[in-house]
C-alpha cells in the first residue's frame, strides 16, 4: 500500500516536473522584467515602489507568518499528543513540554518582532 503512494507521488512529480521544464525551455527576454512585475504588482493594488526598510519589513513579514504557520502546527501536535497519550505519564509529559515550549517559542518571536518593530520605526523617524 505504502509502495503505490509512493509510486503514485513520484508520478506526478515527474510529470509535472516535466512539465515545468518545457515551460522553461521557451526563450526568456528580461529587458523588461521590472516595467511587467511593477505592472502587475499595481494592478493587484501592491505598492511597488519600496525601499530598503520596506523591503526588510515585507520579508520579517512573511517570516513571522511562516513562524505562526509552525506555532499553529506545534500546539496542533502537541494537543493530538495530550489526547491520544491515553493516560500515560511519559506521553503526557511530552506533550506538556510541547505546547510549553511552542508557547515559549511564540513568545520569543513577538518580543523579537516588537524589538525589530521599534528600531525600525526610530531609524525611520530620525532618517526624515
Amino acid at each position: 500500500m505504502k509502495t503505490s503512494y509512493l509510486l503514485l507521488i513520484l508520478l506526478l512529480v515527474s510529470i509535472l516536473g516535466s512539465q515545468a521544464t518545457m515551460a522553461l525551455a521557451q526563450p526568456l527576454n528580461l529587458s523588461n522584467v521590472n516595467g511587467f512585475i511593477n505592472q502587475t504588482g499595481e494592478g493587484a493594488g501592491i505598492k511597488t515602489e519600496t525601499s530598503l526598510p520596506g523591503l526588510a519589513a515585507q520579508i520579517i513579514q512573511v517570516l513571522l507568518g511562516l513562524l505562526g504557520i509552525a506555532f499553529v502546527l506545534m500546539i496542533i501536535y502537541g494537543g493530538f499528543l495530550y489526547l491520544t497519550s491515553l493516560g500515560e505519564e511519559s506521553k503526557i509529559k511530552k506533550a506538556k513540554d510541547l505546547l510549553k515550549l511552542a508557547v515559549i517559542g511564540f513568545l520569543i518571536v513577538m518580543t523579537a518582532y516588537a524589538v525589530t518593530l521599534f528600531i525600525a520605526t526610530t531609524l525611520e523617524t530620525s532618517l526624515q
